[in-house]
């Protein structure tokens, strides 16, 4: 169940004995579905398949049953019995951290986030009096895009109010891939930090985002995202998107 995005490959298997071959691009992720959508031949092109998918007819029966693919009996030809994966290893390369900081922060986002130092003031970030001297201090409503390139694997971030800002109330974080909600903390408020770890294999884009602020003055609710690196291999890149 859930958001599983769109398919990696399609294709279709001919009625014959013996396993057959489906070979698409390496695509890193953590789950793999795999789904037989039908077991007819509507174009009749003779290679043995029915004209009519039992199970959608089943389904429009009187009484209406739950068809099991892997019994012959119930649909022909079998659908599905036994199936491999291959698995394609990636030639290691060096690891690399980037602190997202140290990349250059387009002019038009200045309104929205400032590197290594916190929203409010000039002072550095401190949340419950600790120094960060890595991060983006951000307002109450903020949007950062970035551009990945390469096969980077983790985010990692320490998410919490400003010192300068506890008293106007607290606020949410959320970080988007590739137009997915990936993580959202909830309402944080001070003292409370939250350190999301993220697998962001795969991904071209990530949006970290601030919303939701609540409490005496919201909007001038300010937060960072302290210590916010990306861990990946030598070679991968990442940019600031402009808005």
């Amino acid at each position: 169940n859930g958001e599983w995005g769109e398919p990696v490959a399609r294709g279709r298997l001919s009625l014959k004995e013996g396993l057959q071959r489906i070979d698409f691009p390496a695509h890193a992720g953590r789950l793999l579905r795999f789904r037989v959508l039908g077991v007819q031949n509507p174009d009749g092109d003779g290679d043995g398949a029915a004209g009519s998918d039992p199970m959608v007819s089943a389904a429009q029966a009187t009484a209406a049953r739950a068809i099991d693919a892997l019994r012959p009996r119930d649909v022909g030809p079998i659908a599905l019995s036994t199936f491999h994966i291959l698995e394609q290893q990636l030639p290691e390369r060096p690891a690399r951290q980037q602190y997202l900081s140290q990349l250059p922060l387009p002019a038009a986002l200045a309104g929205q986030a400032r590197a290594d130092q916190s929203f409010r003031g000039e002072a550095g970030m401190r949340m419950n009096g600790l120094q960060f001297r890595r991060g983006l201090g951000v307002g109450a409503h903020s949007r950062i895009d970035i551009a990945l390139k390469g096969r980077w694997h983790l985010l990692r971030a320490d998410l919490g109010i400003d010192d300068a800002c506890r008293a106007a109330g607290g606020m949410q974080f959320q970080v988007w891939g590739d137009g997915r909600l990936l993580y959202d903390s909830g309402l944080v408020k001070a003292p409370g930090v939250v350190k999301p770890e993220l697998d962001i294999r795969g991904l071209s884009s990530l949006s970290l985002r601030t919303l939701g602020a609540q409490g005496s003055q919201p909007a001038q609710v300010c937060g960072n995202w302290a210590n916010a690196v990306l861990i990946g291999e030598e070679g991968d890149s990442a940019d600031f998107v402009a808005p």
